[in-house]
């Protein structure tokens, strides 16, 4: 949850808040602005579709620390951008952040830990990114009137690079990394749940069906189709 209130909490309707400082200083059109909300999205979506190899590869652990960079070096230089096209490069940057660590490194790692209660444990976790919107938009617009926007960028900068520290000495891939199980399993793994391992789709198998496709509409249709009408009319 800590880690998708920064994560996603940073790089979705939370920049909204920047949106009358930057249009008051650099006299761009909205359209001109809201492009930059448009990259963040569309990078998200074409990387995300290599984040679960690379997460297979390198182990989820690794892609949030990276997450984590890329968020502290896109808050801390956008305090220095000059033109929209700066602003551009950094909300790619941002797109990248979420992609690496955000919702489904998340949910690869809570599942990981949990076979009994993972869905409770999955809603505390996603809630993460609602208390993000919740909580940093009053406070950056504070942190706009007493200091500037560029500070207030600078301070945020501070958020994800603690998250790289706690993901760093925190944060563990799998159960088996402290010689534990997750929670709910039995260390004899049962053969009902070997079969349920063996008998699943493939990638391929599952692009096929009706279930999967249904679920790639609504997600399309709700999270960030709210996101991106919220963020237009703010």
């Amino acid at each position: 949850m800590l880690i998708l209130l920064i994560i996603n909490g940073l790089t979705t309707t939370t920049i909204s808040v920047f949106d009358k400082s930057l249009l008051d200083e650099f006299h761009w059109t909205r359209s001109e602005l809201k492009w930059r909300d448009s990259l963040t999205n569309g990078t998200a979506f074409a990387f995300i579709l290599f984040s679960g190899i690379l997460i297979d590869k390198i182990r989820v652990k690794k892609l949030m620390l990276s997450g984590a960079v890329l968020l502290t070096v896109a808050l801390f230089s956008y305090s220095f951008i000059t033109s929209k096209f700066q602003a551009y490069f950094l909300h790619i940057l941002m797109g990248l952040s979420y992609a690496t660590a955000g919702s489904i490194s998340a949910i690869i790692l809570v599942s990981s830990w949990f076979k009994e209660h993972r869905g409770i444990a999955l809603g505390v976790t996603l809630a993460g990114t609602s208390l993000g919107g919740f909580i940093f938009p009053p406070l950056i617009g504070s942190w706009i009137d007493l200091y500037s926007w560029r500070d207030a960028f600078m301070i945020l900068s501070i958020l994800p690079l603690a998250l790289f520290f706690y993901i760093l000495l925190i944060v563990k891939n799998a159960p088996s990394e402290i010689g534990s199980v997750a929670y709910g399993e039995d260390r004899n793994i049962s053969e009902k749940t070997s079969d349920l391992l063996d008998n699943g789709l493939t990638l391929s198998e599952a692009f096929k069906t009706r279930t999967f496709w249904l679920i790639c509409i609504c997600g399309m249709f709700t999270f960030y189709s709210v996101v991106g009408i919220v963020s237009n009319i703010s």
